[in-house]
Order: structure tokens, then C-alpha cells, then sequence
């Protein structure tokens, strides 16, 4: 699993209870970041935080949906946003849940 979020204390906790959990989990601080471990390690799921600099998780899902993978990736937007709006530009952009 790879757990994308600016916010290191924000990373810190959800890796810390995803860990709990069972989940293997990899870190990125920002959407470019995460892209490149993409390319390396095709994750099954993804977990990424809307609002980050340089490259948004709405950006990052429809990069990572354009990735060549062996398999799909589940990606999950992280948000408060609960907007109709917000939530059809999110699954445009290849999200399959909030």
C-alpha cells in the first residue's frame, strides 16, 4: 500500500494504523514523489491526500491511472470535501473511493 499525504504527521498516523492492521506501507510526501514509486513498485492500493503542492492527488490519480501496470490499483482520495462537485472530478480522475 502507498500512503501519500504532504502532511508528515498526517503520514505518521494513518502509516502507524494502517500498520495495526496489517497493511505493508510505503510513505511519499507528494504526488511526485509517489508517481515514481508507482513506476517501481505498482502498488495495489493507494492512498493519497487531495490537497498537496506542486502536484494534487486528483493529479496524481489520472497520472497513475496512465501508468502501464501488471494489475489494477485501487486509489482512494483522501479529502473532507464531501462536494457532488468534488466527487465526480475525483472519479474522473480514476478514483474508486473517498
Amino acid at each position: 500500500m502507498l500512503l501519500v499525504d504532504d502532511s508528515a504527521a498526517q503520514r505518521r498516523l494513518l502509516a502507524r494504523l494502517l500498520k495495526r492492521g496489517g497493511y505493508d506501507v510505503i510513505e511519499a510526501a507528494n504526488g511526485a514523489e509517489a508517481l515514481q514509486l508507482c513506476e517501481r513498485l505498482a502498488p495495489d492500493l493507494v492512498l493519497s491526500d487531495w490537497v498537496m503542492p506542486e502536484m494534487t492527488g486528483l493529479q496524481f490519480c489520472a497520472a497513475f491511472r496512465q501508468l502501464s501496470r501488471p494489475n489494477y490499483g485501487y486509489f482512494v482520495l483522501l479529502t473532507s470535501n464531501a462536494d457532488a462537485h468534488a466527487i465526480t472530478e475525483g472519479l474522473q480522475a480514476g478514483a474508486d473511493d473517498f
